[in-house]
């Protein structure tokens, strides 16, 4: 992946340990932030260096957070400094992510959000508008049903990696497919992130975290021959229960707009739509 991208007098290069309270004054001072992330994160996600800065005359005018990944790269975060232009940010960003892109053989970069002060640059830089995705929420931190009890429901560890790809590719079309580096991150970041196993085979997972009286599902995906069988029943179960008992009392997660089986499956377990959807783009490599 590319480390360093030098425009004129713009650098970008990997954030370190030291910018760390620069990074969140930023977030704090820029009325121009656009977060997928937990900021209280910022020193973790540094460390991995996940996170670019954008430099100009030798100050820091914004900064980054994209994963890089095959099939499918994200972006989570972009802070543009008061007093500089979206563009001064956006557009070395979008010179280093083509060229990390090129060298992972990325198919596409996704974009979630409908920041007025920023959706029109990106489409003006190549992303195209494809589709929508809508919030549900469910109420009280117990799940009555128990799903399927034949399983093992576990904690993920690092060598379960290969097979929750897997089973990422074999639940979501490829344009939703999450890769290796995607994976990892969740790993590392997530509080919550369980498997579904039978004899050694893992058949399913989710993982998510706490915000605030709340949990989130950031992913959950069964294998689609095992798929309604139950094992989505019983991971959010599991997971609703480690999160209640660190303070949640409630759940809310995505999903695309027109997944109308998923929609179906969530209902069915309690959950309802609490918003309007939010927009994606996708930059096509």
């Amino acid at each position: 992946m590319a480390q360093r991208w030098v425009l004129t007098e713009t650098e970008v290069r990997p954030a370190t340990p030291e910018d760390v309270d620069e990074l969140r004054l930023l977030v704090a001072w820029s009325e121009r932030g656009h977060l997928r992330f937990q900021t209280s994160r910022m020193a973790q996600i540094v460390q991995a260096g996940l996170i670019q800065t954008v430099h100009q005359g030798g100050r820091m005018a914004g900064f980054f957070y994209v994963t890089m990944d095959n099939p499918n790269s994200s972006v989570r975060g972009l802070v543009v400094r008061p007093g500089y232009q979206t563009p001064a940010v956006l557009e070395p960003a979008m010179e280093w992510i083509v060229s990390a892109g090129a060298a992972l053989g990325s198919l596409s970069v996704v974009f979630i959000g409908d920041d007025r002060w920023l959706v029109p640059h990106l489409q003006r830089a190549g992303f195209e508008r494809a589709g929508e995705i809508v919030g549900l929420h469910r109420p009280g931190s117990f799940l009555p049903v128990e799903g399927n009890v034949s399983c093992r429901v576990r904690p993920a560890a690092s060598a379960d990696v290969d097979q929750v790809v897997e089973v990422d590719w074999s639940a979501f079309e490829g344009p939703w497919q999450n890769g290796r580096q995607t994976t990892l991150e969740f790993l590392a970041q997530m509080p919550y992130f369980l498997v579904a196993e039978q004899d050694g085979r893992l058949l399913g997972y989710v993982c998510g975290t706490n915000q605030g009286r709340s949990g989130h599902i950031v992913r959950l995906a069964v294998r689609r021959e095992a798929q309604r069988r139950g094992i989505g029943t019983r991971l959010l179960r599991e997971v609703l229960q480690r999160m209640a008992a660190a303070g949640a009392r409630a759940l809310s997660l995505n999903t695309q707009r027109e997944n109308v089986q998923s929609q179906a499956f969530y209902r069915a377990l309690g959950f309802t739509l609490t918003r309007r959807p939010t927009s994606v783009y996708r930059y096509h490599f």
